[in-house]
């Protein structure tokens, strides 16, 4: 399958958008895999049985996108395409979770219990890119926040103000409402504020005359102050605790 059709089912250049993160006073976790090899905003077990080879008798809890291949251990690309010639095993599937999606989700449950326990709260803004266009969406970026249940609202206010300095047109749960990262660490009542911020990739990735893509500069800098702007507000708020 060519490069580019991979790319589509994955969050190209995200973590070189993100990457300054740490240089703002926010702590960065970024996955070393590929969302379309393993898909970190899934539920383990949102997996199609029929999919897999050996699944029966498997406890799987498959959602409405897990059943049409899109769960954590992807089969498709976007536009329904197959990334396998033939059904992934259950020993394959098993072993890439365990590889890498639980490790991944051990390490991001440490940082938010360690963040709490330093500061009383945790905000988390979890980055991910869209194609542009989705659904009729004209959004530059799509906050997420599972309709206002994985988030203290100012926070949310604060992200959406940042990004319109930036002049970005904003969508709030519109195509996209949050994942499973959101939906599932999301607890304002307990102290943290989950949010999904989607950037539309035709606008960070630039096409280059070789045939390549790199970077769009000019965006990152936008992403760059609207991450330093989020930690400063996030600092306000610990010093007003």
């Amino acid at each position: 399958m060519p490069l580019e059709v991979l790319r589509s089912g994955e969050d190209f250049h995200v973590d070189t958008l993100v990457a300054s993160a740490p240089d703002h006073g926010a702590t960065l976790l970024s996955a070393t895999f590929p969302r379309v090899f393993c898909d970190v905003n899934r539920a383990s077990l949102d997996l199609d049985p029929a999919m897999i080879a050996g699944a029966e008798g498997e406890a799987l809890s498959p959602s409405a996108r897990g059943r049409a291949g899109l769960g954590s251990i992807p089969v498709v690309v976007s536009g329904g395409r197959q990334l396998y010639a033939g059904k992934l095993s259950m020993a394959e599937t098993t072993a890439r979770l365990r590889r890498y999606w639980h490790p991944y989700h051990a390490e991001l449950r440490k940082l938010i219990a360690e963040v709490k326990e330093k500061h009383g709260f945790c905000v988390l803004l979890d980055m991910h890119s869209m194609p542009a266009g989705v659904d009729g969406s004209k959004a530059d970026c799509v906050i997420g926040d599972c309709f206002g249940a994985s988030s203290e609202l100012h926070y949310v206010q604060a992200l959406a103000r940042n990004l319109l300095t930036q002049n970005m047109k904003v969508a709030r749960n519109h195509p996209f409402a949050g994942g499973f990262i959101t939906s599932h660490y999301g607890r304002p009542a307990e102290g943290v504020s989950a949010i999904q911020l989607e950037m539309n990739r035709a606008l960070y990735v630039s096409r280059r005359a070789n045939g390549g893509s790199g970077l769009n500069p000019r965006f990152a800098q936008k992403i760059e102050q609207v991450i330093a702007d989020m930690a400063t507000y996030v600092a306000q708020c610990v010093k007003a605790r």
